[in-house]
């Protein structure tokens, strides 16, 4: 490139300036100080330990395997108290309805009285429906649940209900008893296959059964 200024020409040739005569200026830049240069480290010395070592990559697999265990153990733990609540549930409905059903009835039998045990009669049915006592329950033992008139219960193939009634004394009832003592341990168990989810227990007395009688009692 060729400029005149004030009739002198000059040319711009790379990091100088060249003029008539063959004289070459270059930039003045003064040199660096050495002092103030940073020195940066090759790769092998700027972080000599950046590398994951085997012992480190193990037990970091550990740590994470045994974290990633003791959630799925939380979970499924978790899992199996719903469902094991749920059973419970379903057992105590189960046992409560029959239970309930049972202390309704007469203490005893109102024609052949305290026996313990239906008679021909009431077991020709089939069900339930002519059972009108306490003691025709003994011995109950029904799989799957069914109600008074003998149709199964929906939603609980695999579980049983069975009856044990049982004379005790009023004033302590795991002493043994007769019928003079005018007490009865009525016990429902409720079973989901050969587990025991619930059972439930209730008096019954000669004198709750007269009360009702008499109009006294609902």
């Amino acid at each position: 490139m060729r400029n005149r200024v004030s009739g002198i020409g000059y040319r711009v040739s790379g990091f100088g300036i060249s003029i008539p005569g063959g004289r070459r200026y270059a930039p003045s830049t003064p040199a660096p100080d050495a002092s103030r240069l940073t020195r940066y480290p090759t790769p092998d010395t700027r972080y000599p330990n950046a590398a994951f070592s085997l012992v480190e990559v193990v037990v970091s697999m550990l740590i994470v395997s045994l974290l990633f265990t003791a959630a799925l153990s939380a979970v499924a733990a978790s899992r199996s108290t719903r469902v094991v609540m749920a059973e419970q549930a379903r057992g105590c409905q189960l046992a409560g309805d029959l239970l309930s059903e049972i202390i309704d009835q007469d203490y005893a039998d109102p024609v052949n009285g305290d026996g313990l045990t239906p008679n021909a009669t009431e077991l020709a049915a089939g069900n339930r429906s002519l059972f009108n006592d306490v003691d025709d329950y003994n011995g109950l033992s029904e799989s799957p649940p069914a109600d008074r008139n003998g149709t199964a219960i929906a939603g609980f193939d695999g579980w049983s209900r069975q009856v044990v009634i049982t004379h005790v004394n009023p004033d302590n009832v795991s002493a043994s008893a007769n019928a003079s003592q005018r007490a009865k341990l009525i016990t429902v168990t409720v079973k989901h296959g050969d587990r025991v989810v619930t059972q439930l227990k209730a008096i019954r007395t000669w004198a709750c059964s007269d009360l009702i009688r008499k109009g006294v009692l609902p």
